[in-house]
């Protein structure tokens, strides 16, 4: 998931199930990419943020899957 920096807008967020290959992905703390001209930074979470209310995922229904 990426954070929506304070946009007020619509984001399609594609959920999969998976594992990497290389176990020392799940070290690094965030990741940046670059979308079209705009440069962005993904980053783990922990599950539990989101199921306490620490954290907001939309839509709610999310939480269902985990």
């Amino acid at each position: 998931m990426f954070p929506s920096e304070g946009y007020d807008q619509d984001r399609d967020q594609t959920f999969y199930r998976a594992q990497f290959v290389d176990p020392t992905f799940y070290q690094q703390t965030c990741f940046t990419f670059h979308e079209n001209t705009h440069k962005k930074t993904a980053l783990w979470v922990n599950i539990e943020d989101w199921k306490s209310g620490k954290l907001l995922v939309v839509p709610l229904e999310f939480l269902v899957y985990f």
